[in-house]
């Protein structure tokens, strides 16, 4: 039986389907080429393992699969906007760079930093890799938010072992060094996945507007136009939420989501309380 890359491969066992049995890597002789760091390639971009390590089209970010030989290029060549070099002890640059990596990268491009490795590339005497990879990951979830996904890698050259961590262009940037916090009654909790979403919305003025009269009446404008005759009508709604691409309105406890691009805030001036009205274009 004939692979996609022309080798041949022997025949799948017995009750075993024919891309599982490719999944367990019963690939023949085929040399196992640029390794994902997340393990077996279609098994994570099924089941979506790599998280914001994919790109806008759902595809896999190529650089996820960098060679030990491609890592040490990296390693040994000078620093550029997609490679910066950290000491083991330098937990602040590891998280400023995550962070401005994840931030800076376009999307479907990887970034590495490397750790335990002087500015030179030299790597410093050898750490206990182990330690140094689960510090950095504690580092990085505890202190970004939202959370960016990364790969670290071990690397080995001239006998001696430092960490190259993987960072792809993330598309749920902004990232921030930082957790949000709000309010929950008397206390301060770190703001949910929601929330946060919520605050980042809130800096658009006609989310801020919206979201100000969340649930509250408003009014609701419909327009129809047709060649020279325009129809409207007249309802009311409750806001029930809003975010940077729609709005999510409760007509009779039916809801509607509306396109903030097809809508216009105003007043209404025929209501005594002068509350919100919004224009939709139908």
């Amino acid at each position: 039986m004939m692979d996609s890359y022309g080798e041949t491969q022997e025949k799948p066992a017995r009750g075993c389907s024919w891309p599982r049995w490719r999944e367990k890597g019963r690939i023949g002789s085929r040399p196992k080429r640029n390794v994902c760091p997340f393990g077996e390639r279609t098994r994570s971009a099924r089941e979506g393992g790599i998280g914001g390590a994919l790109g806008k089209e759902g595809k896999v970010t190529s650089g996820l699969w960098f060679s030990d030989d491609d890592l040490i290029a990296k390693l040994t060549s000078v620093e550029d906007q997609f490679v910066e070099r950290k000491s083991k002890s330098d937990k602040g640059g590891w998280l400023r760079t995550t962070v401005a990596f994840a931030n800076s990268t376009p999307i479907g491009e990887t970034a590495v930093l490397f750790i335990g490795v002087d500015n030179d590339g030299v790597i410093t005497d050898n750490a206990n890799v182990e330690d140094t990879m689960k510090s950095y990951s504690d580092t990085i979830s505890n202190s970004v938010w939202p959370l960016i996904y990364t790969a670290p890698r071990v690397v080995t050259l001239d006998g001696k072992s430092c960490i190259a961590v993987i960072i792809p262009g993330s598309a749920e940037r902004p990232h921030f060094a930082g957790k949000s916090y709000v309010r929950s009654g008397t206390q301060s909790v770190d703001a949910s996945e929601t929330q946060y979403t919520e605050l980042i919305a809130e800096r658009m003025s006609k989310v801020r507007e919206l979201l100000a009269w969340k649930g509250k009446s408003i009014t609701l404008e419909s327009v129809n136009r047709r060649g020279n005759f325009t129809r409207r009508g007249f309802s009311t709604c409750v806001v029930v939420d809003c975010n940077q691409f729609f709005l999510t309105a409760a007509f009779s406890g039916q809801e509607r989501s509306i396109p903030l691009t097809q809508l216009a805030i105003s007043r209404d001036d025929n209501d005594y309380s002068r509350r919100l009205k919004i224009e939709v274009e139908e």
